[in-house]
Parts: structure tokens; sequence; C-alpha cells
């Protein structure tokens, strides 16, 4: 496969005038007979208005130029404004962008024959249409047999279903049963502590009082030991003639007296203090606990009967794994019924045509031909939406990207279109050259867009408009990159760096360092060298030009 690069250019010409009184016709004679630098061009000529202006600016130029005698003439270019377009030419094939592979959905007889090659289909047309007597059968058998074995596993499982309901009501109650006789127990844990604080109560409450009539009884005998000894002190003294101060005796006979009062409210008290055997609060929690010890023992009797119910119940439950098995039946039923129905109903329905089209591929099968589920049948290719499988060089890789226009051109037939994607794989073509597939999508494709028809497309690689532009051949490059040789306002040459945008194979787009008007040189000549003094010898550059690359 060949690619092409051209570019076309157009821009308005410059004209020169020499220096003196030289005319235009002398400066016509005296290009004539010049010899040609590297890469000749044809002579200026002033054509236009906007010519004479840039020869009026050129003369000025060349006008300041410092003159030496020993000045020699080089061959020059003035850098001009230009549109500049490279076009990436190359061939391809027309593919369809949307496939349509018709495989057989269920495995039956075709009720026709397939459509022929290159048969044009309309979206919505059946293409392909089945025999369905046998799917019938087959989906009245699955039927009776689905609805048989559904019912008698429905009638397992109701039972296996009050099985479950019976245990589910079992375990409640024993749930609920053996709560209950544990919160008895504690009724009953709870009275018996009440009992016994009460009996300690009880216990306590005539120690205390004992306890206090023993003291107050130590007391007595202490206090009359004590009065007996006063009174044989006072009788001593009497009997002495001595006075004696009863102040103390009287004390203890009243203290005495109190004691002794005291010992028969203790007494007392002892005497009617209640008893085990009389208090009513203690006989009241006897019998309350000899009531919930028969209604604890009527809940375990009832927990006996729920657990009797609960191992009954379990042992007439249908197991998880036999339900499932069950489920798994009715699924697998089911599922034969609905997919003989599902066969059956797209054997009625065909196959139809997803959008308009034509065949591109079909096996070889008549009518009542015995077909495969997942069998290929044939191939619709959308003829709507449509491609140009393109080849592109390795080399050409940066100049074809995805969003780019193109023109395309198909027999007699002229479309517009896209580069749609390009492989991001290099591959080697037949030829063994190293090339990368790029696809480019025709806009509005019309019956001219024949699927596997060869077709030229120019893809517009990059565009710039009135920018300065150069022959590519006075291009120079070294280590700091791009450079030309130019002549400066001194009349010496110049080394100028530039920055180099759309390039082909005959010109350059100049995006930095050069502006238009710049004088530049074809080449620099032997023995000379940056800094000499020159006199610029411009030649004509300004008509179209246009050059091609094979790759």
């Amino acid at each position: 496969m060949s690619t092409e690069k051209r570019i076309n250019s157009a821009a308005d010409p410059y004209a020169q005038l020499l220096e003196g009184e030289e005319t235009v016709e002398d400066l016509d004679r005296k290009s004539s007979d010049r010899k040609p630098g590297k890469g000749k061009k044809n002579r200026w000529v002033i054509p236009s208005a906007v010519g004479a202006v840039v020869l009026v600016a050129a003369a000025a130029v060349f006008a300041n130029m410092p003159r030496t005698a020993a000045a020699p003439e080089v061959s020059a270019v003035l850098v001009e404004k230009k549109d500049i377009h490279q076009i990436t030419d190359t061939n391809g094939t027309v593919e369809s962008n949307q496939l349509q592979v018709c495989a057989s959905p269920v495995a039956a007889s075709l009720a026709e024959a397939l459509p022929e090659l290159g048969q044009t289909v309309k979206k919505g047309d059946v293409v392909v249409s089945f025999d369905t007597t046998d799917l019938e059968n087959e989906w009245k058998k699955a039927s009776l047999s689905g609805d048989a074995s559904m019912s008698e596993n429905a009638n397992t499982i109701a039972k296996a279903d009050q099985s479950a309901a019976d245990l589910q009501s079992a375990s409640a109650d024993v749930q609920s049963l053996e709560s209950a006789v544990d919160q008895q127990r504690q009724v009953i844990y709870s009275l018996n502590a009440a009992i016994a604080n009460r009996q300690a109560e009880l216990s306590a409450g005539v120690t205390g009082l004992q306890n206090r009539l023993t003291e107050l009884q130590s007391r007595q005998s202490s206090l009359q030991t004590q009065i007996a000894q006063m009174q044989t002190e006072q009788q001593t003294a009497l009997q002495a003639g001595q006075t004696y101060d009863s102040a103390a005796l009287d004390q203890a006979q009243s203290d005495l007296e109190a004691v002794s009062q005291e010992i028969v409210s203790v007494q007392q008290q002892i005497n009617s203090a209640p008893s085990a055997e009389t208090d009513s609060v203690l006989a009241s929690n006897q019998l309350q606990l000899q009531a919930e010890q028969d209604r604890l023992s009527d809940l375990q009797t009832e927990l006996s009967e729920a657990r009797s119910r609960q191992q009954t119940a379990e042992q007439s439950e249908l197991s998880q794994e036999s339900r499932d098995a069950l489920q798994a039946n009715d699924d697998l039923a089911r599922l034969n019924t609905m997919t003989a129905q599902q066969k059956l109903d797209l054997a009625k329905a065909g196959i139809q045509a997803e959008f308009d089209g034509v065949v591109i591929s079909r096996g070889e099968l008549d009518k009542g031909r015995a077909v495969t589920e997942g069998m290929e049948l044939l191939t619709i290719a959308n003829r709507s939406d449509l491609s140009v499988k393109i080849k592109v060089p390795k080399s050409d890789y940066g100049d074809v990207r995805e969003g780019q226009k193109a023109d395309i051109r198909i027999g007699d037939h002229t479309y517009t279109g896209t580069v749609k994607s390009v492989s991001g794989l290099v591959e080697t073509d037949e030829k063994g050259a190293s090339v990368l597939t790029a696809q480019v999508r025709i806009d509005n494709p019309d019956e001219g867009a024949v699927i596997g028809i060869d077709a030229q497309v120019s893809i517009h690689s990059a565009d710039a408009s009135q920018v300065p532009v150069i022959s590519s051949e006075i291009l120079n490059s070294g280590v700091d990159g791009d450079f030309v040789y130019t002549v400066g306002e001194d009349g010496k040459v110049k080394k100028t760096s530039v920055t180099v945008g759309i390039r082909t194979d005959t010109e350059a787009e100049i995006r930095s360092g050069l502006s238009a008007g710049d004088t530049v040189l074809q080449s620099l000549p032997d023995g000379l060298q940056v800094g000499d003094a020159v006199t610029p010898v411009l030649d004509n550059a300004g008509e179209t030009t246009e050059a091609s690359s094979v790759s």
C-alpha cells in the first residue's frame, strides 16, 4: 500500500529592487543571467500592489546594508507567508462498523432457505425462519411432566410445613415454660429467703431484749451492793457521832429504782415478743411458699408435655436437605417448561435484521436443513455505518490521529470522513512493511459506498494559515536543533535558530526564529562563514509549489 504526503501552499509573491537606477526589467535580465543555487526556484515577479509594498520594504533593507567591493553574491530567498496543508494520501477497503452475526437460537429445521450473498435486507425483515413442530411437542411434554412433579412436591412440602409449624409451636411452648419454671424457682427462692430473714429478725429481737435484761440485772446487782455498802458506812458514821453525806446514797437508790423499772419493762417485752409459731408475717410467707411450690410442680408437668410434643414434631419434620431437593426439582421442572416455551417463542419469531444491511456471509443451508443451537447461519453488515480500513506506515504514525478530517473517493463518488481510530500495535503487511491499522468513518454513506470495495483516502494531517514558510532544503540541523543562515541588516551572515512546525519533503513552517520578509541564504558557500559580508541575490519562491513522497 502506498501513502503520499503533499503540501499545497499559496502566498502573495514578492519582488526585488536592485540598487541605483535599475528597473524591474534590469532585475529580470540579471536574474536570468545568474547561476541557480541549491534548490533552484523560479525568478521573482511583481504581480500585485501587495507585492509592490513588499518590494519597497525589501529595497529599503538592502539600501541600508553596508557594501564593500569584496562582498560576494550569494543565492537567497525572502521568508514568505503562506497557507500550508499537509495531506496524507492512502487507500484502503470499505468495511461496516456494525455486523449482525445471526446464530441459531434453537435446534430446529429451517422453514425457508437463507438469503443469498449480497442480498439487501431491511430492518425488521425475518432473515431466518424455523419449523416449530418438534419444539411445540417438546413444550407440551415439559409442561405436563413439570405440573405432575410440582404437584407431588407441593403435597410433601405442605405436610412438612405443618410439622414445622407444630415444631415451632412446641419449641415456643418449651422456651416459654422453661422461662416460667426458672422464674417460679426464683419466686420460691425469694420466699425462702424472706422466711429465713423473718425468723432471723424474730430471733434477733428476743436476743437483744434478753441481752438488755442481763445488762440491767447486772447493773441492778451492782447498785444493790453499792447501796448496801453505803448504808453500812452511814450506820458506822452515825454510831460514831459523825456526819455522813447521804447524797450519793440517795442517787444510788434512785438509779436502782430506775433500773428495776426498766427490768420490769424489758421482761414484759420479752414475754410479749412474737415467736416463729405465732408470727403472722412468717405464717403468711409460709402459706405463699406452699402455693408457689404447687405452681412450680404444675409448670414442670406442662414443660414435660411440651418437650414431648417438640420431640414428636422433630421426628416428623422434613430436613432442609430434603426441602432443598424438592425445591430444586420444582425449579428444574419450571426451567424445563420455561426453556421449552422460550425456544418455541424464539423459533416462532425467527431471526430479524437489526438494521438495513447486506448479507456478507451465509451457510449453505436449504429449506428443511436441521441446525443446532448456536450455529452461525449468516452475517449482515450495516450499510449506513461504514469505515475505510487503511494501513499507515510506521514512519507516518504521528501524522494520522483520531478526529482528523478526510476526503474519501470511491469510484466516481466522493465523501467526507473522520479518523475514528488508530491501532496501537505495529504489524507487518504482506510486503513486509511495518504499518499501523486505522479506521476512517465515512460521513453519510450512500449506495456508492459498497462494502469490500477499494477507496482512496486523503487525510488532512495538519493545516496552518498564513504562516512563515521556507524550503525544507535550506534547513540545517545541529546539536542545538534546526537553524538557517540569514543576512542581517549589517549585510553579514548570521546563524539563526528556528522552531519548525509543519514539515513536508519540500517545505517547512517556521514557528519562531524567522518572520515574513527575512532574508535566508539558500546555502552557505564554501569559503564563507558566519560574520562575513555578503550580497544576497534573491530567487523567486512565490509560486505555489507541490511535492510528494512515497513511503
